[in-house]
């Protein structure tokens, strides 16, 4: 196996461990009126993405992993996600964003007919889901900015594959690595 996606998978495995033992504080308790729906909430994860553009694959992990993972903590879960070409996919994110672009909130672009389609937030979305992320109480707020850190840092493969070694299930019907 490759050195880096050995390293992807390890260092996934680990952020996984970490949230699911340890005892982060649950959102229905501070949250008040500040995250009511999807838009806030993908605005306040975005928010932790500092304005870098996302990949489709990069988003749809990104909120399939927070829904898996601490669906109690942030108010979720937000999305239902199921097996798809490369792996969890949840059409509502997209539809999500189209909501946030529409409100100029949010960017889909397509910087060339080569490279896929990129989501990210505009300086609107930024301030406003900066506000909503303050509302996650801090050990929340480190998980999404590392979990935002780790779908940064891994290239396509190695994040489809860490997906199908810790989730299996969402492998079915895959097109990746066939």
């Amino acid at each position: 196996m490759e050195i880096q996606a050995l390293r992807a998978e390890t260092s996934l495995l680990v952020l996984l461990h970490q949230v699911r033992s340890s005892d982060l504080t649950d959102i229905s308790a501070i949250i008040g009126d500040s995250i009511v729906n999807k838009e806030d909430y993908v605005l306040a994860v975005m928010s932790a993405t500092k304005m870098n553009p996302l990949t489709p694959v990069r988003v749809q992990k990104l909120f399939f992993l927070l829904d898996d993972t601490i669906p109690e903590k942030v108010g979720g879960p937000y999305f239902e996600f199921v097996p798809y070409d490369f792996g969890p996919f949840d059409k509502t994110v997209y539809h999500v964003f189209e909501s946030l672009a529409s409100q100029n909130m949010a960017e889909i672009r397509k910087p060339d007919f080569n490279t896929p389609q990129m989501y990210q937030l505009t300086a609107l979305g930024q301030e406003i889901g900066s506000e909503n992320f303050e509302s996650f109480s801090d050990d929340v707020q480190d998980y999404i900015v590392r979990l935002v850190e780790w779908i940064l840092e891994n290239s396509f493969t190695q994040i489809v594959s860490a997906m199908y070694k810790y989730y299996p299930d969402m492998k079915t019907g895959s097109v990746f690595g066939k």
